[in-house]
């Protein structure tokens, strides 16, 4: 093995899961959603700001940057193609093994999904 796994942009892992979290989230909300993520992780909410600080913006400029350039181009163009608002905020790190996702039911939008598996209606009573 040559290390290049070692110095490619995947070797934070937190950042990496983290980011690549937020690109989900962004993914699946609808647009013109407005988002307040609270994070621990600094380095996110600096590049991002760096990024929304780019002028003239550019793709070009993403990928010139060491740290996980596909993701925050992938971010980046989906907060621009839906007219999405994302903030950031800073929060103290707990060094906490538990983590708390909180979803709103009023602030999801409506969908007529079934759950299925192998086109097997799951049953959410069980």
């Amino acid at each position: 093995m040559d290390g290049s796994l070692i110095n490619s942009s995947f070797s934070n892992c937190s950042i990496t899961c983290e980011l690549a979290a937020v690109v989900l989230a962004i993914f699946v909300s609808p647009p013109l959603s407005t988002f307040t993520i609270f994070t621990d992780c600094a380095s996110i909410d600096q590049h991002f700001q760096y990024l929304n600080n780019l002028s003239p913006f550019s793709y070009r400029n993403i990928f010139k940057q060491q740290s996980l350039p596909l993701l925050w181009s992938i971010l980046m163009h989906l907060l621009s193609e839906n007219n999405i608002s994302l903030t950031f905020k800073k929060v103290k790190d707990t060094h906490s093994s538990s983590i708390t996702l909180s979803f709103l039911p009023q602030n999801l939008p409506v969908h007529s999904i079934v759950p299925k598996w192998n086109n097997i209606v799951i049953d959410s009573h069980l």
